[in-house]
């Protein structure tokens, strides 16, 4: 039955994977033709600071230009550092698209919905999600919640929902290597963020503020932000 699930489970990696693959080739061709108008645009810029400066007219209407110039290039260097992101978090998703799922269910619905979390979230062609970001407010379920009744803090005040199912992954390189379904809230083995000082990770056995929990999580992939 396991082995079954885990296909299935793997048949899902596979399809998502394959979604990526596809986003990283078109994100790719964004940031080349980014890069080539900034090029462009930096090339002009410095073309017309050789320009006349005589005339006052002259050196207005430069100046002017120049301003407008510098902007432009400001915006399409911050656009190609965008860009330069979300392909490094596409990459790194296509590696491990995710590390954890919630089956939930509302008061209201009927059916059972099933979330998958990961480092960024990521969506399919129609909007749908296929990927949550493991820092949006429903992913706080998958950490902190038990099978049940369940609540999650969100902008909008809190949210009730019932529990389900939970499972964890342990994907490397598109394959799934282990898989389980815990039923207690999780902690984090490790957690590798960019922004400490290019630290390689922050914890081994870090207990989130809302969980005092001593199960262990399988290493989760470097957060990208």
């Amino acid at each position: 039955m396991e082995n079954n699930e885990q296909k299935n489970e793997q048949v899902r990696v596979d399809k998502v994977v394959s979604k990526i693959e596809k986003k990283i080739i078109s994100t790719d061709d964004e940031l080349n033709r980014a890069h080539a108008e900034t090029k462009k645009v930096q090339q002009t810029y410095s073309d017309n600071t050789s320009v006349n400066y005589f005339e006052v007219d002259d050196r207005i209407e430069t100046s002017a230009e120049l301003q407008q110039q510098r902007g432009l290039v400001s915006r399409l260097t911050e656009n190609e550092s965008i860009l330069k992101n979300q392909l490094s978090t596409l990459k790194d998703l296509k590696k491990s698209p995710y590390f954890g799922r919630i089956d939930i269910q509302d008061d209201d619905e009927e059916e059972t919905e099933r979330l998958y979390i990961g480092i960024a979230s990521f969506e399919n062609e129609d909007g749908e999600f296929l990927v949550y970001d493991w820092r949006a407010p429903i992913s706080s379920v998958y950490y902190n919640g038990t099978l049940g009744e369940v609540s999650y803090e969100t902008p909008m005040g809190e949210q009730k929902t019932t529990l389900k199912r939970k499972r964890q992954f342990q994907i490397v390189d598109g394959q799934i290597r282990n898989m389980l379904t815990p039923t207690k809230p999780l902690v984090m083995k490790c957690c590798k963020v960019p922004w400490v000082s290019k630290m390689t990770s922050i914890c081994k056995t870090l207990l989130p503020p809302f969980s005092m929990s001593k199960t262990i999580l399988f290493e989760i992939p470097r957060v990208i932000c």
